[in-house]
C-alpha cells in the first residue's frame, strides 16, 4: 500500500507546531513580566536621608510590575548597621501580611545617635510568590538624645551687640577654622553644626 502525502495537511501541521512554540515563548515572557519588583526605597519621605531626628522612622517603597492587577499581599523589612552583612541585626520584620507600602513604622531595636542603618525590602505578590530583595538603601540618625549634644559655644572674640540697631552695623561674618592631623585614612566624616 502506498502512503500519500497531503501538502495542505503538512503545512497546517508545521504552522500549528510553530504557533505552539511561539505561545510557549510568549507565556514564558509574560511569566517573567508578572514578577513584582520593589524600588525607590524612602525613609521619612527622603532617599538615603542624613540626620533624621525621629526614633521611629517611617519606611516606604514603590512596587513595579508589568502585570495588570498585580499587588502586594505581604512584606518583609530587614534593617542592619552593616551593609556587607545585611541580615537584620537591628530589625527583621519577618513576613507581615499587609498591602501597606507607605509609612511602615520601624519596629526594631532602639536607634542610636549618629549611626547609619542599611535596609532592604521584599514583598509577596497576589499569588503568594516572593519578589527578589530590593537594592539596599540607608538612613542615618542625628543626635537623638539631649545628652549627645556636648558642644561648646564659639565666637570670634567680639562682644555681642547691646542695642538692637547694633545688629545691623557692618560686621563681616567671622571665618572659623581649626586644623588637625589624622593618624588613619578617613572612611567617613560628619560635621554637626547647630545655629540657634
Amino acid at each position: 500500500m502506498k502512503t500519500r502525502y497531503f501538502p495542505s495537511f503538512t503545512i497546517s501541521l508545521r504552522l500549528s507546531f510553530f504557533l505552539m512554540c511561539c505561545s510557549i515563548c510568549v507565556s514564558a515572557e509574560i511569566a517573567d513580566c508578572s514578577v513584582l519588583e520593589v524600588e525607590s526605597l524612602r525613609c521619612e519621605y527622603q532617599d538615603n536621608p542624613l540626620g533624621i531626628d525621629v526614633t521611629v522612622p517611617r519606611l516606604s517603597w514603590i512596587l513595579k510590575s508589568e502585570t495588570r492587577g498585580q499587588k502586594q499581599t505581604a512584606y518583609q523589612v530587614i534593617v542592619s548597621t552593616c551593609l556587607e552583612d545585611l541580615q537584620g541585626d537591628q530589625w527583621d520584620s519577618q513576613k507581615v501580611v499587609s498591602r501597606n507600602s507607605v509609612q511602615v513604622d520601624y519596629r526594631g531595636r532602639a536607634l542610636s545617635s549618629a549611626t547609619r542603618y542599611y535596609w532592604k525590602v521584599r514583598v509577596w505578590d497576589k499569588d503568594g510568590h516572593p519578589s527578589d530583595w530590593s537594592q539596599p538603601s540607608w538612613f542615618e540618625t542625628a543626635l537623638l538624645d539631649q545628652a549627645d549634644w556636648d558642644a561648646e559655644w564659639i565666637n570670634d572674640g567680639k562682644s555681642n551687640p547691646v542695642a538692637d540697631n547694633d545688629y545691623y552695623k557692618l560686621d563681616p561674618a567671622p571665618l572659623f577654622r581649626k586644623g588637625f592631623d589624622l593618624d588613619k585614612p578617613v572612611k567617613q566624616a560628619m560635621r554637626l553644626i547647630e545655629d540657634c
